[in-house]
């Protein structure tokens, strides 16, 4: 299933500070399991209480945000890796300098991951997971025979992947300093946190 972020409509957040263009909701809106959203943030904030979800979030552009939580502070910028956390944890949301756009993972009884594309790097996804494939250039997703042509701020999302390794191709060369995308994966009954 390919989901293109600009096909989705702006959400209003929780909290009331912002919106949200939701790309998946698994296995439907209102009951979901899991689910994958793209946010634009703007201002600084708290961020929405979700107890029983566990939560992934990674910076797609801008300079990043400082998350303080009750026992530590991070700064989370495009490069880093994703930040996994419990649902419960409200941190404050501070902007490092303007707005930044971000790609988050939410999910119930299941264990989440969220790991940066490579280029020409295999990805296997984990036995039994759902896996996707979230782009920040035009590429191909190669996976065995399989090819697709996955655009810019698209989700390639599948409930039963082959047990095949994942590449995905971008069309132009991706420099160092700038990401490809991000691997995505959903294991129903098993707990990150």
């Amino acid at each position: 299933m390919l989901i293109s972020a600009l096909d989705k409509p702006l959400q209003p957040w929780r909290n009331g500070g912002g919106f949200t263009r939701q790309l998946l909701a698994w296995p439907d809106d209102e009951n979901w399991l899991l689910r994958i959203s793209m946010a634009n943030v703007s201002q600084d904030g708290p961020f929405s209480a979700w107890p029983g979800v566990v939560r992934g979030l990674a910076i797609l552009d801008g300079e990043g945000v400082k998350l303080t939580f009750v026992d530590s502070i991070i700064n989370l910028q495009r490069h880093d890796p994703a930040l996994i956390f419990p649902g419960e944890a409200m941190p404050d949301c501070q902007l490092l300098g303007g707005t930044v756009r971000d790609l988050n993972v939410m999910a119930r009884e299941a264990d989440v991951g969220m790991l940066r594309v490579q280029s020409a790097v295999d990805w296997l996804p984990p036995s039994l997971a759902q896996a996707g494939l979230f782009t920040l250039c035009d590429g191909e997703w190669i996976s065995g025979e399989k090819r697709t042509f996955v655009a810019t701020n698209t989700l390639l999302w599948l409930a039963q992947p082959d047990g095949k390794p994942w590449r995905f191709e971008p069309q132009q060369k991706v420099s160092a300093d700038e990401l490809a995308g991000w691997w995505l994966y959903y294991l129903r009954g098993e707990k990150s946190l």
